[in-house]
C-alpha cells in the first residue's frame, strides 16, 4: 500500500508470485523442484503491452484505488472464464496499472486447482479479451479489415489455438 501512496499515477497494483504443489516446500530455504517464481511486468506500459500476450496481473496479488474508477467501471465479467484477464483489458487507458518486482504472495498448484481443469476455457476467454481490446482500440473504422481471430491472437501468445 505505501508504493500506492507514494505513485499516485498507478491504479491498480499487483506483484509477483511463486507457484508451491506441497506446503512443505514453503519451509525449505531456496526453492525446490516444485516451485517456480513468476515476475511480472513492472512499468505501466510494459504492463498494459503483455495484456495482450498473457495475463500480466496476477489476481491475487491486485490491490487497487477505489477512488480512480468510475462507478460504472466493473466488476470483473461474470461470463468469463478468464475473468481477471477480461478485466484488465476492459479498463479505460488512462487507468495505469503495474507490478512490484518482490513475491507478492505464494499459489499452491495441484491438478484439480481451477487453472488446470479449466484451462482450455481460460485461454479461449483470454483470447477473446484480446480480441475484444484490438478491436476497441486499433482497428481502422474506414477499413473493411479481417477481424481479429482466436488464429491470430494464438501467433501474438507464441501457442497453437487449444
Amino acid at each position: 500500500l505505501g508504493y500506492l501512496a507514494a505513485h499516485p499515477s498507478i491504479s491498480i497494483l499487483g506483484g509477483g508470485f511463486r507457484t508451491f504443489k506441497a506446503s512443505e516446500e514453503l519451509l525449505q530455504e531456496g526453492t525446490s523442484a516444485g516451485t517456480k517464481q513468476y515476475r511480472m511486468p513492472c512499468h505501466p506500459v510494459l504492463a498494459r503491452w503483455r495484456m495482450l500476450f498473457c495475463c500480466a496481473l496476477a489476481h491475487p496479488t491486485v490491490t487497487f484505488r477505489r477512488a480512480d474508477f468510475h462507478p460504472d467501471v466493473g466488476p470483473y465479467p461474470e461470463d468469463e472464464e478468464a475473468e481477471d484477464h477480461c478485466c484488465w483489458l476492459a479498463l479505460p487507458l488512462h487507468l495505469q496499472f503495474g507490478n512490484l518486482a518482490d513475491v507478492a504472495t505464494f499459489v499452491r498448484r495441484h491438478p484439480a486447482s481451477r487453472s488446470a481443469t479449466a484451462a482450455a476455457a481460460i485461454k479461449a476467454s483470454s483470447f477473446a479479451g484480446v480480441r475484444r481490446f484490438l478491436a476497441l482500440h486499433c482497428e481502422d473504422v474506414g477499413t473493411q479489415a479481417p477481424a481479429v481471430s482466436d488464429e491470430d491472437v494464438a501467433v501474438l501468445w507464441g501457442a497453437q489455438k487449444s
